[in-house]
C-alpha cells in the first residue's frame, strides 16, 4: 500500500472520530477498532520505512482472545483520534505536492 492510501485511511479514521457525540466518546472502543488502528499504524511504518518507536504513537492494546467480557481496546476515542492525526501528519511529510500546470 502506498503512502497516499495509508494517509487517506488515517485521515478517514480521524474524521470519523471527530463526528462522535460526547456520549459515544465515553464508550470503550471495540477491539476491532483498535486492531484497525494498529493495521494503519503498521502500514504507515512500512510505507515510509520508519519503524523507530519514538516517531509514532503507541500500538493499541486490545483484549486477548479467550478473555471474558466484551472485546475492547484499552484506549479511549480521544486518544485514538489524536494518534490517527499523528499518523496522518507523519505520512503527509512524505507526500509530494501535486505538480502545478502553468499555462
Amino acid at each position: 500500500m502506498d503512502i497516499e492510501e495509508v494517509h487517506q485511511q488515517a485521515e478517514a479514521m480521524y474524521a470519523s472520530l471527530q463526528k462522535l457525540t460526547a456520549a459515544e466518546r465515553k464508550q470503550k472502543p471495540s477491539a476491532h477498532f483498535g486492531e484497525r488502528f494498529n493495521q494503519i499504524l503498521e502500514q504507515a511504518k512500512i510505507a515510509i520505512d520508519d519503524h523507530a518507536s519514538e516517531n509514532w504513537p503507541p500500538v493499541l492494546e486490545v483484549t486477548k482472545p479467550g478473555q471474558i467480557g466484551p472485546k475492547i481496546t484499552y484506549a479511549n476515542y480521544v486518544e485514538i483520534e489524536v494518534y490517527a492525526k499523528q499518523v496522518a501528519a507523519r505520512l503527509s511529510q512524505h507526500i509530494e505536492p501535486a505538480s502545478m500546470v502553468i499555462g
